[in-house]
């Protein structure tokens, strides 16, 4: 499973990489939306106001950061923002055009390697307990494996 989790870590920051860097170098031709549809406007408020650039060279550190299996968790929580962004803007921006294409590989991908780390991201969600004498607490589970519990604010015992 190991080689499988670096193969699709490979892949994910290396299609991030090569977008993100033909927006800089001009590899390929992108495809323009049509003059005055809804991803025209989007993208004419995004690329001269300096945020597109951005939020291609997050893709290039994201990607860098994916391929590297040391650095991966770090890499997928830089580039997960990016990813909601290209299916929100597939979704709704328009009407499901071009979604079944790189944009849902690049879901799928990150999230086969969001469902392999699962456990390290455990942590993030807290689960609700009943401790001793009925008082609820809050269990968040460590990365280290050890189980660190607080008191629930503003819940009394009954």
């Amino acid at each position: 499973m190991k080689l499988i989790s670096n193969i699709a870590g490979v892949l994910l920051g290396l299609i991030f990489n090569v977008v993100a860097l033909n927006y800089f170098f001009h590899f390929f031709q992108m495809p323009a939306p049509p003059a005055g549809s809804p991803a025209a406007m989007f993208l004419g408020a995004m690329i001269p106001t300096g945020y597109f650039a951005f939020v291609k060279v997050l893709e290039i550190i994201g990607g860098i950061l994916v391929a590297i299996p040391r650095t991966r968790l770090l890499g997928l929580l830089m580039v997960g923002p990016i990813i909601v962004n290209f299916l929100c803007f597939h979704i709704f921006v328009t009407k499901g055009a071009g979604l079944f294409g790189l944009p849902l590989l690049v879901a799928l991908l990150s999230l086969f390697l969001l469902w392999l780390n699962r456990a390290t991201f455990s942590f993030l969600l807290p689960h609700k307990v009943s401790g001793p004498g009925g008082r609820q607490r809050s269990r968040y589970a460590h990365p280290d494996n050890k189980v660190v519990e607080t008191l629930v604010p503003g819940v009394r015992p009954p």
